[in-house]
């Protein structure tokens, strides 16, 4: 047994432990309650330890009849889920008339928890008025009727308990009480709703009678044990508990709704004073706006349903939740017109806050479904306006006007689905959101299109500036530098103005980055200039083969004796060497522009193309101008001239054989081939006569001809003849096989051919040495230790470097390309 609430009417501090001790806390809803009431000192208490095996405090009969129980007290029953409220009897002389709002306040407690209610009286007090209990039984019914009728899903159980029966006219009791009931109802006044039901419509009446606890023990007993049945067996027909009550809460929830409960009926104003108007107001407002929230809830299904599960958006939301709105509000005022007009208003607005507070999520729920349409309605507006922009376009004006479109049609949306009865009170959707949501994503496809459109202009105007670069790094003229700064300052310029005529018109306050720009331009310079001087060596024989193997009117040369072959080779070397210099250092930056390493973007981090967003690659700041450094180094120059030299003497040696061939046909005398004609003519006409001598004498002689002019006639017999050495060569191989029995023979004739190998090379070297002689002004340049030995490739340099150069080389490199790769294999069939 624990006590619940004092006598002064005050919970006591420690509810919720005193709960938990009865045992209800942790029986879900799994119980039942009941309470009993009555005048002090009629024995309540003690009939509740007899059927229930309860604690409850009972009177000391040594002290006389006196207040026991004070406040409310409550417990368990012993093995059974049934938690029991013994409520303070009430005309009591301890509290008299001052505290009576104490006993009401006590029995309305007991009435709003327990499913069944007890009322104990005294077979001598029927038909009484007070010892009957009829006050606080017409508060019973008052309350009953006015404000918890909407709660309770079954009838209120009153169990009159009959103490110390001693006549058998159990009817004529029940008789009086039921008249004495009824009496009580006619005088409680009904809502027009409820005129003409009667008290059977809301109340159950269950009597019992128990027989004298000292006098006739033996029946008190069997009475006792009789009526515990009905609350306990659930097989007795008379079993109390049959129906579920909802007034039963879950039990780890009943210490709150004890105290809410409590807190309720001790603070109403009409408890406070003599009249309980105020009590029924507040509750009659409360439960009838409840009722009207619940039939507002089951009506709004079908919209929940389509919003929240079906995801469909409701067109006509404000439409179908106007007459349901409208309905409740009005069944609302017809149901407590009558009451304190006061509590009436102040209970209507906190019933408004609850409607909107459960329509609000459906209603934003349905205006984020058109918000998120038209959002990708704007997307797909976006995305019609194309990936790039034009010139003379208006993208902006377009975007904004659609933009401002979209917004005022939300809106418009969003204020008619507020129901009409509500849009004084309703809170309007904000759309402050929704159109910076679209300006975001204006912005954001603004951005991208000025970058797609940077990119497209900057890819295109890059492609032309590597082609003019590229043709005049192949010229590589004197003024080369000069006039890549000029391209470049030229396509830098071109670009950004391109960019700024088309934002003009579509973007007015964008402008091109510059900055990035010209840095894309600059490393695109510097990459092709790092390539070209990576195919130096290709472009030095080039240009020496420009100013040797050509004339000054850009036709090949034809050595003749009169010909300076020396001069005219130094010239074409010292042409060689200036190409070679001007590939030393990069001159992209105008001398006259000042470098400040700190502003050089490529000196500072920055996002690295292919990285993920977020992870920067640092770059480390050297204080180098890019655009000014170094590209071949002293070591790396005199390398590349020492191969340059190894390969230009290959030119200079046909130049000097040519004109020794022509000095050669030059030494037969003239009156020789006069002699000739004289003595032969005759036989020689006669063999020309013959057509078809006449054609081969003619295309022979015409092609050597040629030849000789050309300066080709060597390589053509050279030619000839290791095409005819291969084709000996393939059917001697079979014959090498089938020797192999005679070995000794092909020992002698391996160590013939190696010595006659070595003569070859000794003859080889004295003509090299010859050549070299011709050459007085070259032994300055060109080192020669000892006897010069075939020229050796140079390990920076190989052919591959010239298959693999930049694309889009001349066809002068290319025919420079491949006579040095001729000049090699001619070296080594030589050997």
């Amino acid at each position: 047994m624990e006590q619940i609430i004092t006598e002064a009417g005050e919970l006591v501090p420690n509810l919720q432990e005193q709960i938990e001790k009865i045992g209800i806390a942790n029986a879900g809803d799994d119980y039942h309650m009941l309470a009993i009431i009555g005048p002090q000192s009629s024995g309540k208490s003690t009939i509740l330890n007899l059927l229930f095996n309860t604690t409850f405090q009972t009177m000391n009969e040594s002290t006389g009849r006196q207040q026991t129980t004070k406040g409310i007290h409550a417990s368990a029953a012993q093995g059974h889920p049934i938690m029991i409220f013994d409520v303070e009897g009430c005309d009591s002389r301890e509290r008299g008339d001052a505290d009576a709002h104490f006993e009401r306040k006590a029995a309305l407690f007991a009435l709003s928890l327990a499913e069944v209610l007890l009322v104990n009286m005294w077979e001598s007090d029927i038909g009484r008025y007070n010892a009957a209990n009829i006050p606080m039984l017409r508060t019973v019914f008052e309350v009953n009727v006015q404000l918890f009728l909407a709660q309770q899903q079954t009838k209120t159980k009153l169990l009159f308990l009959i103490r110390d029966f001693t006549t058998e006219a159990f009817d004529a009791i029940c008789s009086n009480i039921t008249r004495d009931m009824n009496d009580i109802w006619k005088e409680i006044a009904l809502p027009e709703s409820l005129k003409g039901r009667q008290i059977t419509d809301f109340f159950e009446f269950e009597f019992f009678t128990i027989h004298h606890m000292k006098i006739q023990r033996e029946k008190f007993d069997e009475d006792v044990e009789e009526l515990r049945r009905w609350f306990i067996d659930d097989t007795h027909e008379r079993f109390l508990f049959k129906e579920k009550s909802a007034k039963i809460v879950p039990g780890d929830g009943l210490t709150t709704y004890i105290s809410n409960m409590w807190d309720v009926i001790k603070n109403n104003r009409d408890l406070n004073i003599p009249s309980q108007r105020s009590m029924l107001s507040h509750f009659k407002c409360e439960e009838t706006a409840k009722n009207e929230l619940n039939e507002i809830i089951e009506k709004c299904q079908p919209l929940h349903i389509s919003i929240n599960k079906q995801k469909k958006r409701v067109d006509d939301f404000g439409a179908q939740v106007e007459p349901i709105v409208g309905a409740a509000l009005k069944n609302y005022k017809e149901a407590t017109w009558r009451y304190i007009p006061e509590i009436v208003a102040e209970r209507e607005t906190l019933f408004l806050n609850d409607i909107i507070e459960f329509l609000k999520p459906l209603y934003v729920k349905n205006i984020e479904f058109i918000t998120e349409n038209s959002t990708n309605a704007f997307l797909e507006f976006l995305d019609q306006q194309g990936d790039d922009l034009v010139e003379g376009g208006n993208w902006q004006k377009q975007v904004f006007d659609e933009e401002d479109r979209i917004v005022t049609e939300v809106n418009e949306f969003a204020t008619s689905n507020i129901p009409i009865t509500l849009k004084e009170v309703f809170p309007p959707y904000k759309l402050d959101g929704f159109g910076v949501v679209l300006t975001e994503l204006a912005k954001s496809r603004q951005n991208s299109l000025v970058s797609q459109l940077s990119q497209r202009i900057g890819a295109n105007q890059l492609h032309e500036f590597e082609l003019q670069a590229n043709e005049i790094l192949k010229a590589a003229n004197d003024d080369m530098w000069v006039t890549l700064r000029a391209l470049l300052k030229s396509s830098i310029e071109s670009t950004v103005s391109q960019i700024n005529s088309i934002l003009k018109t579509n973007i007015p306050e964008a402008k091109s980055d510059e900055s990035d720009l010209k840095t894309s331009f600059e490393d695109k310079a510097i990459a092709l200039v790092e390539e070209s001087a990576n195919y130096i060596l290709l472009k030095m024989k080039s240009s020496f083969d420009k100013h040797f193997k050509y004339d000054s009117n850009g036709h090949p040369r034809v050595w003749t004796q009169s010909d300076d072959v020396d001069g005219i080779f130094e010239d074409a070397r010292a042409a060689g060497q200036r190409t070679l210099k001007l590939f030393t250092i990069s001159k992209l930056r105008d001398p006259n522009e000042p470098y400040d390493p700190k502003e050089d973007p490529r000196n500072k981090v920055d996002q690295s193309p292919g990285k993920k967003k977020g992870k920067r690659k640092s770059r480390k700041s050297t204080g180098i101008d890019q655009l000014s450094k170094i590209l071949i180094d002293n070591d790396k120059c005199e390398e590349i001239e020492e191969s340059f030299n190894r390969l230009i003497w290959h030119t200079y040696n046909e130049a000097k054989e040519a004109i020794k061939a022509q000095e050669a046909q030059n030494q037969i005398p003239p009156w020789a081939w006069f002699a000739l004609l004289f003595i032969a003519g005759d036989k020689l006409l006669k063999l020309l006569a013959n057509p078809i001598v006449f054609v081969l004498f003619s295309f022979f002689g015409g092609g050597i001809f040629m030849l000789k002019q050309l300066g080709l006639y060597e390589v053509v017999v050279n030619t000839i003849k290791d095409r005819i050495s291969e084709f000996i060569d393939s059917f001697t191989a079979g014959d090498d096989e089938d020797d192999d029995e005679n070995g000794e023979e092909d020992e002698n004739e391996g160590e013939n051919i190696e010595k006659t190998e070595n003569e070859n090379n000794e003859s080889g070297e004295e003509a090299q040495n010859r050549n070299l002689a011709q050459l007085p002004k070259l032994k300055k340049r060109i080192p020669i230790s000892g006897t010069l030995t075939k020229p050796q490739m140079p390990s920076s340099f190989s052919l591959q470097e010239f298959n693999s150069g930049p694309s889009g080389d001349n066809a002068e490199e290319d025919v420079a390309e491949n006579e040095i790769e001729l000049e090699f294999q001619r070296d080594e069939n030589e050997e």
